[in-house]
């Protein structure tokens, strides 16, 4: 794709928060709204946004704290439950716009919050398509207790800064250290907007105070209510190495969701987009096909 995606501007009453729009030449193409996960930018989309070009029109959320998005008041937090809030006000604005998305692609912590929504509020969530996430991971009796101190802990203590690098090289790097599944190619998309130049440093495009324990913390009980309650076709993209195979729960999980389909992907680890971005967009494609046929 030869030009950058265009920010929109959301919720700016609030805290603003920034979609990039990669195709609004495209028109009445169908809309996707991609969620990102965890220490992560919307705009590690972009090479599956290439891939949907034609196809459909993707718009890619920074979560609050995250890529161009605000930065909230130090006594303001970044749970899940805030990405929540925040995703009920982008979609209704989205709608408002007449932006409004036929199908949300979600990666692993935005899958969280795409599932919290749809199972909150069925009725107001289109469509979704979820990279290694179905929900969050089951508590045990202690992990409640254990996150809230934690919570406290990153209360009383300042967060520290991530690091930097004194060059992309670095920064590719130290990403490919911390996570073994990306090659170079994969290290490199997600560098280019992960990391930002600054004072002649690299640095993570990313507020330190994201880091700390979620304290939502649901019983695997609670999980499956919420997949009951979920109406809309879910298709669930499941790499070999990624979270969901170690996670027998979700499997079982997984046969509680009135429309899911559960696809399975062989030599493949937890970044999905970034790794396999032609099969992440395949299966986009192929969903919205399947829902503009029904």
């Amino acid at each position: 794709m030869g030009s950058r995606p265009t920010p929109i501007h959301l919720q700016e009453d609030v805290l603003p928060l920034v979609a990039w729009d990669y195709a609004p030449e495209a028109g009445d193409a169908p809309r996707v709204l991609a969620l990102h996960g965890y220490l992560d930018v919307g705009r590690s989309f972009t090479t599956v946004a290439e891939r949907l070009r034609g196809a459909a029109r993707l718009l890619a959320l920074d979560w609050r704290g995250h890529g161009r998005s605000g930065r909230v008041h130090p006594e303001a937090s970044y749970h899940q439950l805030d990405h929540l809030k925040d995703l009920a006000r982008v979609l209704r604005e989205l709608g408002e716009r007449g932006l409004g998305p036929d199908l949300v692609l979600a990666h692993s912590m935005g899958g969280i919050v795409a599932f919290l929504h749809a199972a909150s509020r069925p009725d107001a969530t289109p469509p979704l398509v979820l990279l290694d996430t179905l929900g969050g991971f089951p508590t045990r009796p202690r992990e409640p207790w254990e996150a809230f101190a934690g919570v406290l802990e990153r209360v009383l203590e300042p967060a520290p800064p991530f690091r930097s690098f004194a060059d992309l090289e670095a920064g590719v790097a130290h990403l490919r250290l911390r996570n073994p599944e990306l090659d170079e190619t994969a290290a490199r998309r997600l560098a280019r907007w992960f990391l930002r130049e600054e004072d002649g440093r690299w640095v993570v495009d990313v507020d330190p105070r994201v880091r700390g324990p979620n304290p939502i913390r649901l019983s695997e009980e609670t999980w499956r209510v919420g997949a009951r309650r979920i109406t809309v076709p879910v298709r669930v993209l499941v790499p070999e190495r990624g979270i969901l195979a170690r996670v027998p729960e979700t499997r079982e999980r997984f046969e509680f969701l009135p429309d899911g389909r559960w696809c399975e992907l062989a030599d493949a680890g937890h970044p999905v987009h970034l790794t396999h971005p032609e099969v992440v967009a395949g299966l986009v494609r192929d969903t919205l096909v399947e829902l503009s046929a029904r």
